[in-house]
């Protein structure tokens, strides 16, 4: 993805044609809507974009961007019924805390510091019930925001009591986050990450042997 719509709509529009043929096939869709993870230098333009657009900032999450999720959803309709909310919380991570900052690789594999545990609160939504037509991209912007504002006041739920407050429309799981081998997991990424260096590196001068 480049990153710029114009560039990014026609490849994205391809892809999408084939995931909706493959309709005997089970398909899971991830989307990050906000585009990035939280941090000391993607809150400052999201607060920007918050006063640009007049509306309001939320205070432990980014403002979600509406153009990829709403295509997607909408080139999608016909095979996908719903869309599943994920809400992530790390315990030991203080509100106004960025995860990364507390969990790295060094804390994780070197130290054997991971987070004691993540919670997950799922939501689901049912996606003919979501504003998609072509003339309601007001309306589908306001559902997403409104969305994100729940999530918001999900985490300053958490970050008072330690854990999501239980829903009847909604599932909180809380999972512990154990290393079984420290040394072979570290070994493992940078595998392969070293063999991904490599091919490219092949890649690199077969491009220019062969122009």
């Amino acid at each position: 993805m480049a990153r710029k719509w114009e560039q990014d709509k026609p490849r994205l529009a391809h892809r999408l044609s084939k995931l909706e043929k493959a309709t005997d096939d089970p398909m899971w869709l991830l989307i990050f809507p906000e585009g990035t993870n939280l941090s000391p230098t993607t809150r400052p333009k999201s607060v920007a974009f918050a006063k640009k657009e007049d509306i309001e900032m939320p205070k432990h999450i980014l403002l979600p961007r509406s153009t990829g999720l709403r295509f997607c959803l909408q080139n999608l309709s016909s095979s996908v019924r719903w869309v599943y909310d994920c809400t992530l919380a790390y315990e030991g991570v203080p509100a106004g805390g960025f995860p990364q900052d507390y969990y790295t690789l060094r804390s994780l594999y070197f130290e054997g510091r991971p987070p004691t545990g993540v919670h997950m609160h799922w939501r689901k939504f049912n996606v003919d019930k979501i504003p998609l037509g072509e003339d309601q991209k007001e309306e589908f912007d306001k559902w997403l925001q409104d969305r994100f504002y729940e999530k918001d006041a999900l985490l300053d739920d958490f970050y008072k009591h330690g854990s999501f407050t239980k829903e009847k429309i909604a599932v909180c799981v809380r999972t512990e986050v154990r290393l079984k081998n420290p040394i072979g997991d570290v070994f493992s990424i940078f595998a392969v990450l070293a063999l991904v260096a490599v091919v490219g590196r092949i890649i690199v001068l077969l491009t220019r042997i062969f122009g």
